[in-house]
């Protein structure tokens, strides 16, 4: 064999390792392999990663429109009229206080992202973390599972 085959079977197989101890380490159990994933290639890419810039990272626009119109405004003041009504006879019953912390109660639930997360949404944790890297301190499969077999010491 020529020293080139031999340099390029080499950076395969250490590319394959490569990528079955990055998978071990991330994943908490690794599972069986199949024979697709035994004999697939492997990219060899010797340039280091690097660190997405913001304009990098797309902007999401909402999809609707946000502005509030003057029909909008009377909505909501005929929504409090509605609210404050129906507190006043909850006062004359006396049980003003709890519809009080029952529409509290409601009005934190509804205003607190109760919608499902959309396609390509970023997540507050990617937000925070640009690089998506583990934070020092958190606690995650692989240290947990380092305490529990060899002790909190190591």
């Amino acid at each position: 064999m020529a020293l080139n085959e031999v340099e390029v079977k080499l950076a395969q197989y250490r590319a394959k390792k490569q990528r079955e101890a990055f998978l071990n380490k991330a994943l908490f159990w690794g599972g069986p392999k199949t024979q697709q994933q035994e004999t697939e290639p492997f990219l060899v890419v010797d340039e280091p990663e690097l660190k997405p810039k913001k304009e990098d990272i797309p902007q999401f626009v909402e999809e609707t429109n946000m502005a509030l119109t003057s029909l909008d405004y009377i909505q909501y003041c005929l929504y409090f009229i509605l609210w404050a009504t129906i507190y006043g006879i909850f006062i004359k019953l006396q049980f003003g206080t709890v519809y009080l912390i029952i529409s509290m109660l409601f009005g934190i639930y509804f205003n607190t992202g109760t919608r499902t997360k959309r396609p390509n949404e970023p997540s507050a944790y990617s937000v925070f973390n640009e690089n998506c890297q583990s934070i020092p301190g958190t606690l995650d499969a692989e240290k947990m599972t380092q305490q529990m077999l060899y002790g909190f010491n190591t």
